[in-house]
């Protein structure tokens, strides 16, 4: 008795069903039996066919910059109506809609300009839906790779405009006329963890060839996207301000450390590094120069300009024995100048340290002739002094004829007197000490340049960073009024 049910229950659906095909396949066979699908479906040649394009992305796959071009997934669709595949609904079992596979009937040679696959593909091999008005609607997924100008200038700050153009090849607008679906919209792209989808503008435009006399319409999708930056400034900016920052902390390295230039070079190379890398991401142009690679370039010219101050600085504070004396002007220029503006405190030891210490007061600074020189003990023996004295004895007016031989006979008993064998060791003491003056003095001018080149390094770095950044805000605030004046 249950089975028996069951048969009846189940009759009425399968004979529903058996109808439902039956009546499909007699439309689809009408439909297609004589159907002439490689012409326009209209049956008035005058007639432009509309078609309604849409565009829908998806997921952003890939864009390679250096070849500038963009790969991404997304949804087309087209609707046209085709004039003979229209029918009476009540003839086929109420049927009002009906799939049929688009390659069976005729489509529009919609072409995406610009795309840089091997061959031109124009539809997935997917059904149409077809209504009974005549109405086909083609829904595709596609996957375009095409070309997508790319304007590094401001990387990795940067937004980019990707322009899809969809025409026909073939068809002028007095044949097939194209129109943007409203439907079109970002809703459904999934976020990438690199590129941020701003906006799809669309625009219709109708242009002129070449090869034919009447325009053909087209309509272009603006893919707007905006870089996420993050990961440029924690991966590439950020380590090389750190790098550029270790080039100052080389010049508060004393100079006996002995590593000095090898934190030089060794930022250079990482600098170097990071351009290498930024290039990468750049496409060969000579049209713009991205504000980053200016970045490295002058930062790298800073750490260049350090290491040949460090070098200099080296050059003073390992003078060898028997070096010259500091400059007047050197030593006025550091001592004076520089020590004040860098708050740098003078550390000059010994009695022959420097000409801005006051002389020990046991010194007695009157020179006189030979006689009195022995009273001077051999530790209080100014060279100088002595130097001073007969050039101020040669400085006097010219002197009376008779006085001449006496005074050159007090000249060279001065002389004698000081290169006397008694005095050789005294000599040898008080060149030891003026050596030892030059030398601190040359190590003290070292000093005080290290400290200047330091802070000028850090203003220079500091102003070379604020630029940099200002450049960004300033040229992204300019885009944003032409944006909007758009």
């Amino acid at each position: 008795m249950d089975g028996t049910l069951q048969r009846i229950i189940l009759l009425p659906l399968l004979l529903g069903v058996v109808s439902a095909s039956y009546h499909s396949a007699s439309l689809v066979k009408d439909l297609l039996e004589q159907y002439p699908k490689y012409v326009r479906p209209v049956k008035n040649e005058s007639t432009s066919l509309l078609v309604s394009h849409r565009l829908t992305p998806i997921q952003m796959i890939d864009m390679d910059e250096k070849n500038q071009i963009i790969t991404i997934k997304c949804w087309l669709s087209q609707k046209w109506r085709d004039e003979y595949l229209s029918w009476n609904s009540s003839e086929y079992g109420g049927i009002s809609q009906i799939q049929i596979p688009i390659k069976e009937i005729w489509q529009p040679d919609i072409t995406l300009f610009g795309s840089v696959t091997e061959e031109f593909l124009r539809h997935y091999e997917t059904d149409a839906i077809v209504e009974s008005d005549g109405q086909v609607t083609a829904l595709q997924p596609f996957v375009i790779r095409c070309t997508c100008a790319i304007d590094a200038t401001y990387f990795p700050f940067d937004e980019q405009e990707c322009k899809l153009k969809f025409a026909s090849w073939s068809y002028d607008i007095s044949f097939i006329d194209m129109m943007p679906d409203n439907a079109s919209s970002t809703d459904r792209f999934i976020p990438n963890g690199e590129w941020e989808l701003i906006g799809m503008p669309i625009k219709r435009s109708v242009q002129f060839y070449v090869c034919c006399p009447d325009p053909f319409p087209d309509v272009t999708y603006i893919i707007h996207l905006k870089r996420r930056s993050l990961f440029y400034v924690f991966n590439i900016i950020f380590p090389s301000f750190l790098a550029c920052i270790l080039v100052a902390v080389g010049f508060y390295l004393p100079s006996d450390s002995g590593e000095r230039i090898t934190l030089c070079v060794t930022s250079i190379l990482s600098q170097f590094v990071f351009l290498t890398i930024v290039g990468d991401f750049m496409p060969p142009n000579s049209e713009y120069i991205p504000h980053l690679q200016r970045y490295f370039f002058i930062s790298i010219g800073l750490v260049v300009m350090s290491a040949v101050v460090t070098a200099c600085s080296l050059s003073m504070h390992f003078k060898g024995p028997m070096c010259e004396e500091v400059p007047r002007w050197m030593k006025r220029f550091a001592f004076r100048f520089l020590a004040k503006v860098t708050c740098t405190r003078l550390r000059l030891g010994g009695r022959y340290s420097s000409i801005y210490r006051n002389r020990r007061p046991g010194i007695n600074r009157q020179v006189s002739t030979g006689g009195m020189m022995s009273n001077y003990p051999c530790e209080e023996i100014p060279l100088e002094q002595h130097t001073n004295a007969v050039a101020e004895q040669e400085m006097q007016l010219t002197p009376k004829p008779n006085e001449v031989e006496t005074r050159m006979t007090k000249t060279n008993n001065i002389v004698n007197h000081i290169y006397s064998p008694g005095n050789e060791r005294c000599m040898d003491q008080y060149d030891d000490e003026v050596q030892e003056k030059r030398l601190r003095e040359w190590r003290e001018v070292a000093r005080i340049l290290d400290r200047t080149f330091f802070l000028l390094y850090i203003i220079l770095l500091f102003c070379l960073m604020m630029g940099f950044l200002s450049s960004l805000a300033i040229s992204a605030s300019h885009q944003h009024q032409l944006d909007n004046e758009e």
